[in-house]
């Protein structure tokens, strides 16, 4: 687990040591990292305070300042840290710091689910990220520990007084460490004192003192070894370890301060920081990591400059990296130290490099380099076999098309070191948040078009929608037929086949009948088969096949009220084609995959007669639904395959129309409608769900549809010799925002 301390504070070059704990900070980025490592975001616009709609698919909200990500869980599934966030209290506009957890795709404000909060920072994730550890600060000046599970917070309590800040967590969630303070409302005459605090099974245990106040920083990932720091009257500081109710001053090998920062996942390597200077710093002073195991305490020494500080550790603790001042303090080298032995791993041309993050087994690093000539930093990834080499080189050398692409940082990397996450910006100069899979040859995402591409499948549930809804429409449109030609025939059976093309695209033929009942009933009944394709994202594309079935009934008299009702139901399967950028290469992932879908479909008009010879006029009103499930796929080929979860799409609409009717000579008819429909969920897509096996998972609403639009119509049905008629429509469909649609269909039928 990847961990930033609680404070929040100023960004520092390449090079300069955290002076409280030796470790390089990670660069003050917005947001939009750990939305999109997670959620498959990328930027967030800025806003007025009361402007907390939310935007780009329900997974980003605005008002969101620069942030710092400081957790992520061990299995890369969820990221933390806080935000500055702008609130309005009455009339007052004010920034606060709220903490956040973003997984699948979801952002959660937890200081905004703590009532009486004024700010929050999240400093512990379990290893699959279900357990949050964090520390809220309250409107009555209070810090509280939280842990949260399942949905639900607890506040730890303290050891006595107002006050307690978590720290860390361990890898199962079930130990919480930090500190708490003596503090209570009131007391002004005095300092307070901390003391290092371990929360189990709902109790929390001092660790003791060691005549002076303490602080715990971290923890195995068992549980049973909490690291820290001890604070003297005198201002000097020693790192500690506690294990088995014992707490043990490590020392600080004649240096002013030292305190703990990083431990091995079974307690026993403990690396951290040793400073020349008591009081906190204005100005550079020598500055070195540590490295403790066995009871020994290591300066891990420097390449030559006054300053060297840790920022990772290998998973046995044999591996540390971090940064180190050259001779001279001009410059700052990346290195890795194999038990105490430093290693230069070099630049990429330019003065300064840093590493910030390294696998578990310690043989893969990652980080930023500043290059020759170059303004920016270029990420990096080291290997003994390779060296320091960009990243971006590495997905060129792979085929990878990044021409535009400016790859500034790395920032995480999975355990087994395949997976990197950094920042940096894409061709049009938009910050994005990219993934590299490094497993075999070097491929990147835009994690940002990721989630697009996943959002854009639900146009799967708006076209096989439509092709439902159209279905049901033209059953209507049946039933006045038949009651129409009532007049004209001697038969109370009509069969017909009938063709329709929609250019979302869909096409289908179709089967059917309509019977005269007594009492001007008209019944019928279809059964067809079609094609609905759809047109995704970046050049993809679905081809579904279905097969559709229908029954209906209405009441129809010549003038007067109508009634009709129609059910239907169908059965799809088929391929789809996801589109997507491996850089700026077009690239595409497919799978196969099948579901069904039903529909209902009630409609009252009512048909009067006009000023005009043989001409009628139905003013009605319509209410509908359909729904479909499509069954979720695993993709194969492109760079980035992942596994779609199955999804349910539902569009209930309501519409308002009228049309008109004239007979023309022969007993046929011409027909023109014009319709207006609204969609009741305002347009609202699936949820959807996806996953990228071993980089990141992502849930959440797909591509929305228009809520409003219009719909034109004109038809004709000409009798021809016999019994025979033929008959076909045109129309066209208008929405407010969006494509426009022209709907056809020709058919034949025969009376009995």
């Amino acid at each position: 687990m990847i961990r930033a301390d609680r404070a929040c504070r100023r960004p520092q070059p390449i090079g300069a040591p955290d002076a409280r704990d030796g470790r390089a900070r990670r660069r003050n980025r917005a947001i939009a990292l750990a939305l999109a490592l997670v959620g498959g975001l990328a930027g967030l616009r800025p806003a007025a305070a009361d402007d907390l709609a939310e935007l780009l698919s329900g997974f980003q909200r605005t008002g969101l300042s620069p942030s710092e990500f400081g957790v992520l869980s061990s299995d890369g599934s969820t990221v933390a840290g806080r935000y500055l966030s702008w609130d309005v209290f009455g009339s007052v506009a004010y920034v606060d710091l709220h903490a956040y957890v973003a997984s699948g795709g979801h952002f959660v404000d937890l200081g905004a689910l703590g009532g009486g909060v004024y700010s929050s920072a999240v400093s512990g994730l379990s290893a699959d990220g279900s357990v949050i550890v964090e520390t809220i600060l309250t409107w009555a000046g209070n810090e509280r520990a939280v842990r949260w599970s399942g949905g639900i917070g607890t506040d730890l309590g303290t050891l006595g007084g107002n006050d307690a800040v978590a720290t860390g967590v361990s890898a199962d969630g079930s130990v919480v460490v930090g500190y708490s303070s003596d503090r209570r409302s009131g007391d002004l005459a005095r300092l307070p004192k901390t003391h290092a605090f371990r929360w189990s099974g709902g109790v929390m245990t001092d660790l003791g003192s060691l005549g002076a106040a303490n602080r715990a920083t971290a923890v195995s990932a068992d549980g049973a070894v909490v690291i820290g720091g001890i604070s003297f009257a005198d201002g000097s500081s020693d790192p500690f370890r506690w294990v088995g109710g014992t707490m043990t001053d490590l020392g600080r090998l004649g240096w002013a301060r030292g305190g703990a920062s990083l431990v091995s996942a079974d307690g026993s390597v403990v690396v951290g920081w040793l400073s020349s200077q008591i009081y906190p710093r204005f100005v550079d002073v020598p500055e070195h990591a540590f490295r403790w195991t066995g009871g020994t305490m290591t300066d891990l020494g420097t390449l030559g400059g006054s300053i060297s500080y840790a920022t990772g550790l290998s998973h046995d603790g044999s591996i540390t990296v971090g940064a180190s001042r050259l001779s001279g303090d001009g410059a700052t080298h990346a290195v890795r130290w194999v038990g105490t032995t430093i290693q230069d791993l070099g630049t990429l041309g330019g003065l300064d490099s840093r590493a910030a993050a390294v696998s578990a087994d310690g043989s893969v690093v990652v980080g930023a380099s500043a290059v020759a000539a170059a303004a920016s930093t270029t990420a990096f990834r080291w290997t003994q076999a390779t060296g320091m080499v960009s990243i971006r080189d590495l997905l060129a050398t792979a085929g990878v098309n990044v021409a535009g692409w400016s790859l500034q940082t790395a920032d995480l990397l999975s355990a087994d070191g395949r997976v990197i996450v950094g920042t940096g910006s894409d061709p049009t100069s938009s910050n994005i948040t990219w993934i590299a899979d490094c497993s075999r040859s070097c491929k990147v995402i835009d994690a940002g078009r990721f989630r697009a591409s996943i959002a854009d499948l639900g146009a799967l549930g708006t076209t096989g929608n439509a092709f439902l809804g159209n279905r049901l429409d033209a059953a209507a449109g049946r039933i006045r037929d038949a009651a129409d030609g009532r007049g004209h025939r001697t038969q109370a059976l009509t069969v017909f086949a009938e063709g329709a093309y929609d250019s979302d695209p869909a096409t289908s033929a179709t089967l059917g009948l309509t019977a005269d009942l007594p009492g001007d009933l008209v019944a019928g009944a279809t059964l067809g088969g079609g094609r609905v394709d759809t047109n995704l994202a970046w050049d993809g594309r679905s081809h579904f096949t279905t097969a559709a079935g229908s029954v209906f009934l209405g009441y129809a008299p010549t003038i007067g009220p109508q009634l009709s009702a129609a059910l239907i139901g169908s059965h799809f399967d088929g391929t789809v084609r996801r589109g997507y950028r491996n850089g700026n290469s077009g690239v595409f992932s497919e799978g196969d995959t099948a579901g069904s879908g039903f529909g209902a479909l009630a409609r009252l008009g009512w048909t009067f007669d006009t000023p005009w010879p043989t001409t009628r006029i139905t003013p009605w009103a319509a209410l509908g639904a359909t729904r479909l499930h499509t069954r979720g796929w695993t993709e194969s080929g492109g760079p980035f395959p992942a596994v779609i979860g199955g999804f349910t799409s539902t569009a209930p609409t309501a519409r308002l129309g009228f049309d008109l009717r004239r007979a023309i000579p022969g007993d046929g008819w011409v027909t023109a409608g014009l319709a207006w429909g609204h969609r009741l969920d305002g347009g609202k897509s699936a949820s959807l769900g996806a996953s990228l096996p071993g980089i990141l998972d992502v849930d959440g609403p797909g591509r929305s549809t228009a809520s409003d639009w219009a719909e034109l119509s004109t038809g004709l049905h000409l009798p021809l010799a016999g019994k025979v008629a033929v008959d076909g429509t045109i129309g066209g469909l208008l929405p407010r925002t969006g494509v426009a649609s022209v709907q056809t269909r020709l058919g034949l039928s025969l009376t009995f």
